[in-house]
């Protein structure tokens, strides 16, 4: 499924503590497992021990996060489909300018945008409106350095209706050095996702 997801987290005086991936797979599935960002992190992103996680443990907290989101998201997408007969998910993330020791492929390319593709659940059509869209932020380019994209498990290589693509922002698209926001990439940004989903 890739290395780009969002997860559940919890929030610590003003400390984020990553809990769940919520867009991952169960770890006996998820590739990222064996650097310690699988369904549940046991390593941040510079490689280091968060937890020493057991099975019980780790059951626990995919019952509290990770299968009430799935489920949740699952119902969603079930309604949108009942309502129009097809949906399209859009799974947005960024990504720093620096490759991070956590990642797999560390001579990928860093374009200003990743699109993420999933072979079953991102039709063409949708990679060249997402890619066509997302060209006034800068270079685009598929699936690396990250790949696939979020679809429910529930719909995952059974329901085609369900279409899906991932858009990793690189984040000095949007981000000044000092870290505030730049408002003519937002708006580029803002520009971009506008026609994706007006497409």
């Amino acid at each position: 499924m890739g290395e780009g997801r969002l997860g559940w987290g919890l929030f610590v005086s003003g400390v984020r503590l990553r809990v769940v991936e919520s867009g991952g797979l169960p770890d006996g599935e998820e590739e990222m497992t064996e650097v310690g960002r699988g369904s549940v992190y046991t390593r941040n992103a510079g490689g280091k021990a968060l937890r020493d996680l057991g099975r019980h443990a780790e059951k626990d907290l995919h019952s509290s996060f990770l299968w009430p989101y799935a489920e949740a998201l699952a119902d969603l997408v079930d309604e949108r489909l009942r309502a129009t007969g097809r949906v399209v998910v859009v799974d947005l993330h960024s990504y720093p300018l620096q490759t991070l020791p956590y990642e797999r492929h560390q001579d990928a390319k860093r374009p200003q945008v990743c699109v993420g593709v999933d072979v079953d659940h991102t039709p063409p059509a949708l990679v060249e409106r997402v890619t066509a869209a997302c060209s006034i932020i800068g270079q685009v380019v598929v699936n690396e350095p990250f790949s696939g994209s979020y679809v429910p498990l529930r719909h995952f290589g059974r329901d085609i209706r369900v279409t899906s693509v991932m858009v990793e922002l690189r984040r000095d698209t949007y981000l000044r050095g000092d870290g505030s926001l730049d408002p003519e990439g937002a708006r580029r940004i803002n520009a971009a996702l506008v026609a994706i989903l007006s497409g």
